[in-house]
Formats: C-alpha cells, sequence, structure tokens
C-alpha cells in the first residue's frame, strides 16, 4: 500500500496528482482508465480541502492507494479528520432539469460514483474515509 499526507489545501492538489499518477503507472492503468481516476481524485480532494475544515482549523489529507499487481483493480482511499460527512447518502442532482433551476452541488460525487466501480465512506478514528474502487483497464460501463 502507497499512503502520503499533505496539508487540506489548494497547493496541495498537484502533488496529490502527481502521487496517483505515479503509484497509478507503477500498477499498470491504462491511459483512458488513468484520466478517470486524475477527475475522481480531483473531485474528492478539492472538496475535503474547501469543506471538510473551518476556515481557521487547520487539516491533512491522507490517500492511500492498494493495488495488487497481477489485480484488475485499484482502490482509493481519502481520509480526513474534518466534520463527518457522508457525500453518498446526498441524493443525487437531477441531471435531467434546467441549469437554471438545478440546485448547486452534487455534481461531483455524481460523476465520481458513475466514473468509479464501487464508492464506500465510513466515519472511523474520528476520521471521514471514502474510498474509491476502479478496474485498472476499463470502465464499468464497457464491462
Amino acid at each position: 500500500m502507497h499512503s502520503q499526507t499533505w496539508p487540506a489545501k489548494i497547493t496541495s492538489l498537484d502533488s496529490i496528482q502527481e502521487f496517483i499518477a505515479s503509484v497509478a503507472q507503477e500498477a499498470g492503468v491504462d491511459s483512458k482508465r488513468s484520466v478517470s481516476i486524475t477527475l475522481i481524485v480531483e473531485e474528492i480532494a478539492v472538496n475535503i480541502i474547501n469543506y471538510a475544515y473551518k476556515d481557521d482549523e487547520p487539516g491533512d489529507i491522507t490517500v492511500s492507494v492498494d493495488f495488487t499487481p497481477l489485480g484488475e483493480e485499484i482502490s482509493i482511499s481519502f481520509a480526513d479528520t474534518g466534520t463527518p460527512f457522508n457525500p453518498l447518502e446526498k441524493e443525487p442532482p437531477d441531471i435531467n432539469q434546467d441549469i437554471m433551476e438545478r440546485r448547486i452541488g452534487g455534481l461531483g460525487i455524481f460523476m465520481v460514483r458513475e466514473i468509479a466501480d464501487d464508492v464506500t465512506y465510513t466515519r472511523c478514528c474520528s476520521k471521514n474515509i471514502l474510498t474509491v474502487k476502479v478496474n485498472k483497464h476499463k470502465s464499468k460501463k464497457n464491462k
């Protein structure tokens, strides 16, 4: 397993993306799926950075990646000690509704759920832990 922790600041985003890209390459993720993983990581990391901690409260993001070299799946977990929040309980947006009438928020986690093969949330040891599993070679829509 590969794991690293960064301050929950927008300036950490590039470093988080570089870490994920490096591990994805080591895991043998194909280029199309790497793009999907990059989108997932950016969406989740930005949400943690923007919403997990109060403005004056410092915090961190820990990203852990697990895979087996011969396995088909890569698992990415995001942990923070911010405000308890399960994004999977949020009602999905009505994507058929006119954009001017649509309520704000929810599109990011909707996109993550559409791209990933599995998304789970747990609250353990005062941490929010969101885990995303992605097939290394094909999207769930192409299975």
